[in-house]
């Protein structure tokens, strides 16, 4: 499964910690995943150009109170030219309000509540496996029957015991 995780940096002399982060919890199912940085100052349809070269089957994008409008104008942006790509937020942004960004943005599939370096391995294992995603703690999910919020803000316990590099 191709899963791609982008965030829009404030400059470009930042890098994302976190993006690295999620990258190494994730790599042990996903050895393929890949991490994408910008910044608030390209140009949209650059960035939507760049990713639609080689698009992803889950697009992750890291939310931020400097990005958060231009990360959900490219989300649907995205969401329009690569229907079938299923778009995760996470970050401080989204964390706290998923609800919210889910209501509004019907182009967003799921947001992770709080920190995602257990979450989002588990996310995309349901997702590879084609199991439901409602009942992970965690994420909140759009369903049939509307909006799950489930579990909320996760933290990781013991940060020692995730993987660097």
């Amino acid at each position: 499964m191709k899963v791609l995780l982008v965030t829009l940096n404030a400059k470009y002399i930042h890098s994302s910690l976190a993006l690295r982060s999620l990258r190494a919890a994730c790599r042990p199912s996903f050895p393929e995943i890949r991490i994408a940085e910008y910044t608030i100052n390209n140009e949209l349809l650059t960035i939507l150009n760049d990713i639609g070269a080689d698009p992803p089957e889950v697009l992750g994008l890291a939310c931020y109170i400097w990005n958060i409008g231009m990360t959900l104008r490219l989300a649907a942006l995205i969401k329009k030219t690569m229907p079938k790509t299923r778009i995760v937020l996470g970050g401080p942004e989204v964390s706290y309000t998923p609800d919210d960004i889910l209501k509004e943005c019907s182009f967003i599939d799921w947001v992770i509540q709080g920190e995602g370096e257990e979450v989002l391995p588990k996310l995309l294992r349901a997702l590879q496996m084609g199991k439901p995603t409602e009942n992970l703690v965690g994420v909140a999910s759009r369903t049939a029957e509307g909006i799950t919020l489930n579990g909320g803000f996760q933290i990781v316990d013991n940060i020692s015991l995730l993987p660097f590099s």
